[in-house]
This record gives C-alpha cells, structure tokens and sequence, in this order.
C-alpha cells in the first residue's frame, strides 16, 4: 500500500526510482538489524530486498559484539596485571628498602676485604664476593668506610 502511495505520488523523484541494488547496498545497509526488521513490513518488495542483506547486517553486528568484548577483555586483563605488578612492586621495594636499613654494610664490606686480601682467595672463583663489595659500595657508599691507603696509616 505505502509502495503504491509512493508511486502514486505527484511531484519529483522518490525512494521507488531507485535501482533495487542501490537501495540495497546504499540505504538499506545503514540500518541496524532491529531496523531492518521493521522495515521488513513495509511492503513485499521491501521484504525481498531486506532478506538478502539481512545475514550479512547480523553477521557485522555480531562481530562489532565480539570485537567489543574481546577489547573489554583485553582491557580488564591488563588492568588485572598492571594492580599485581604495583602490589608486587610495592612489596618488592619494602623488602629492599628494609634489607637497606637493616644491612651492617661496613661489616659486610670489611669481611669481604678481608678475604680479598688472603693471597689463597685472589682467584677467579672468589670474583662474586668483590662484585659483592662493589655492589655494596654502590648501593650505600655512605655506610662503606673507605679503606685505609698507606699515607692515611702512616699518619
């Protein structure tokens, strides 16, 4: 009925002089499934026209839906991971900072020395206990005391 008022219709062009395929793949294609839907009723032409492009309409929204969720995912996931890094840096940092504090460092520093110094230890296979020291007296070179050089005993 509404086809026919169309046609019927005085005056310029309407929807109806359009080519089928361009009223298709142009006009119809804009509309969202629910849409096309209702659309459907308009009238049997309308219908046919509907149906062909119906699954492919259907077929892009669900997968609008999936890309969607899979993006939510990624989202929550990486939420998820970066709260589990910051509480394990945050813990991670207390234990250093109280290791830090806790550490004799001019015990350690003078233990490691000693060793250096037997002539048995000054191979390669004590070269850990010196990184050890060097890594101490870069961590807390205020707690290092500096060794004595031969004018400093002298005096």
């Amino acid at each position: 009925m509404l086809m026919n008022q169309l046609q019927n219709r005085e005056g310029g062009p309407s929807l109806v002089d359009l080519p089928n395929n361009l009223v298709q793949s142009k006009i119809f294609m804009l509309f969202n499934s629910r849409e096309l839907f209702k659309l459907r009723m308009v009238c049997a032409e309308w219908s046919d026209l509907i149906k062909t492009i119906w699954c492919q309409v259907v077929k892009d929204e669900m997968l609008e839906q999936v890309q969607n969720l899979d993006l939510l995912y990624e989202k929550e996931t990486t939420a998820k991971l970066l709260e589990f890094k910051l509480k394990y840096l945050v813990q991670y940092a207390t234990l250093m900072r109280n290791y830090s504090l806790n550490m004799n460092f001019a015990e350690i520093v003078t233990e490691l020395r000693r060793i250096d110094d037997q002539e048995e230890n000054a191979d390669l296979e004590h070269l850990g206990k010196k990184l050890l020291l060097v890594t101490c007296m870069i961590v807390s070179p205020s707690k290092v005391a500096q060794p004595l050089t031969k004018a400093d005993q002298i005096q």
